[in-house]
């Protein structure tokens, strides 16, 4: 699917799909073509007994990362949620600011 966006004021916010295309109109008028290679999403900490069973207090660390191609350039963008990694500013890349907020893995995860 393609997906056409152009720059506002504030953030604009975009979900991809693998395959994706955005075609982004930056406000100097250039566009860029940004297309979701692939992601991925995995549980590296946690304090649960059995996975995917609540427990109160528990705390689970994960990372997730996406494979963007910029205009025929590949960038990967890897995030921590949960730890102080959490927090960061968002990735330039060819006249992009790029925040990532979550990955949605081929499995759905």
């Amino acid at each position: 699917m393609i997906v056409e966006k152009s720059a506002r004021e504030t953030l604009t916010a975009v979900e991809l799909d693998l395959g994706d295309e955005l075609r982004f109109t930056l406000a100097t008028g250039e566009t860029r073509r940004v297309v979701l290679k692939g992601s991925w999403a995995r549980v590296f900490q946690t304090t649960l007994s059995q996975p995917r069973v609540e427990l109160e207090g528990a705390v689970t660390n994960y990372r997730f990362s996406c494979t963007l191609q910029i205009d025929g350039t590949s960038v990967t963008l890897v995030r921590e949620v949960a730890t102080h990694c959490s927090f960061y500013e968002p990735r330039e890349a060819m006249g992009l600011r790029i925040c990532s907020t979550r990955a949605k893995t081929s499995s759905g995860s």
